[in-house]
């Protein structure tokens, strides 16, 4: 179960704010990296929340085991991805794509194995910064088998976000990775600009559930609420996402000078 995250900035606000160009984008990533979808991407624009610079394009598709999300923000010249998926992933052919279809400057990559101790494998990312970081990621699995199903993993993403004080700008989407004898249900949940996933082995019972959220308000209690809802122990571990994006935020004066840029050339 690798999951590799990464943050991005100085990347083209237009292109990120395109949605032909991030679904473009979720096929040759999947396409050139060989996983396996089972499922065609969904894409969510986000324009009108209380915060401009969070306006843009959320984007996701189910992985056999896992998922590849995409959050945009055209304003903050910024994107983040997520690629979880039970098998081997390329973490170079990964930059690759994305540099070649979504261009960036400035770059932070983490991969782990989300099966063995996810702590000991990030205790050389940076510590959290609540005035820098963009925002909580919890990386949460069940420790002890739950029993689960269809309808209770919709009813998770569907009721967490607003006990945890998230806003959700989609009903969950829940899939399995076959029609028939199936062994993987996968859940996700749109909150403003990131997501809420679970996924859920049948064969093993235990199920990976992801947080990613764009505000530290509330979080606290976010493992005792998982644990609280699957009934059974988890283990928790808490990342920042974003280190430093505030410094990273266009200013709208910079955007409106590079476009009028032609008008020095003939002077």
């Amino acid at each position: 179960m690798l999951h590799v995250m990464l943050d991005v900035y100085g990347s083209d606000t237009e292109r990120l704010d395109d949605l032909r160009a991030v679904y473009e984008t979720i096929y040759k990533v999947t396409n050139e990296l060989g996983v396996k979808t089972v499922m065609p991407p969904i894409l969510v624009p986000y324009y009108y929340g209380s915060v401009k610079e969070d306006d843009g394009i959320s984007a996701f598709v189910f992985l056999k085991g896992g998922h590849f999300t995409i959050h945009t923000f055209p304003e903050r010249e910024c994107y983040f991805v997520d690629l979880l998926y039970d098998g081997f992933v390329k973490e170079d052919k990964l930059l690759e794509t994305l540099s070649r279809e979504l261009p960036f400057e400035l770059r932070r990559i983490h991969t782990v194995d989300r099966r063995f101790d996810i702590q000991e494998q990030l205790n050389k990312m940076e510590s959290i910064d609540e005035n820098a970081d963009f925002g909580p990621h919890y990386l949460i699995k069940t420790l002890e088998p739950c029993e689960l199903d269809i309808g209770k993993i919709y009813r998770f993403l569907d009721t967490l976000p607003a006990k945890i004080h998230m806003d959700s700008i989609l009903r969950p989407i829940v899939a399995t990775d076959k029609i028939e004898n199936f062994t993987i249900i996968s859940g996700i949940n749109v909150i403003a600009q990131s997501h809420l996933a679970l996924h859920y082995n049948i064969e093993t019972k235990l199920a990976y559930i992801d947080v990613f959220s764009c505000s530290f308000i509330d979080c606290d209690d976010l493992p005792r609420r998982v644990e609280q809802e699957l009934g059974v122990p988890c283990e928790c571990v808490l990342i920042g996402r974003g280190s430093k994006h505030a410094s990273k935020v266009a200013q709208r004066e910079e955007i409106v000078d590079r476009y009028n840029k032609w008008q020095k050339n003939i002077l």
